[in-house]
C-alpha cells in the first residue's frame, strides 16, 4: 500500500513538474529554499467556484508555508485564504468564487505569493472572468 502511495506521489510530481514552463525559485539562509511551480491559467464564469493548484518543492523546510493571492479582479475572492500549504503537504487546491456581479477581465494577471519567513516566491497567472 504504501508503495502504491509513494508511486502516485511520484508520477503526480513528474506530471506536475513536466507541465510547467517556468518554476520561480528562492533560497534562504540556512539551505533553505523553496520552488513555486507555474501555476496555470484560469477561466471561469460570473458565479461560479473554480479551484487553482498551487503547488511546490521544498528543501530543508518542515513546516507549514503561507499562500496569499494579490491583484484579483473586482468581485473574485479567495474563499479559503487562510489555508497553508502543510508541513507533509507540496500542493493545495484554493477555491475561487466569482460574485455574480464580478468585472470581467480577459488575461487579468494575479499574483500568487508562497512564503516562510524571509522567503517568499511568486509567480502569476492570468484570469479570465466571463459573463454566466
Amino acid at each position: 500500500m504504501r508503495k502504491i502511495a509513494t508511486l502516485t506521489a511520484v508520477a503526480l510530481a513528474f506530471v506536475v513538474v513536466a507541465g510547467c514552463n517556468k518554476p520561480s525559485s528562492v533560497e534562504g539562509s540556512g539551505g533553505r529554499k523553496i520552488t513555486l511551480a507555474d501555476v496555470v491559467d484560469q477561466t471561469m464564469k460570473r458565479g461560479e467556484k473554480n479551484k487553482v493548484l498551487v503547488t511546490v518543492t521544498r528543501t530543508n523546510i518542515n513546516d507549514p508555508l503561507d499562500v496569499t493571492f494579490e491583484n484579483l479582479p473586482k468581485g473574485v475572492t479567495v474563499e479559503d485564504k487562510d489555508k497553508k500549504i502543510a508541513a507533509n503537504e507540496n500542493f493545495v487546491n484554493y477555491s475561487l468564487m466569482a460574485a455574480a456581479d464580478a468585472d470581467l477581465v480577459t488575461n487579468h494577471e494575479v499574483k500568487v505569493t508562497v512564503s516562510h519567513g524571509d522567503i517568499k516566491v511568486s509567480d502569476t497567472f492570468k484570469l479570465t472572468v466571463k459573463e454566466k
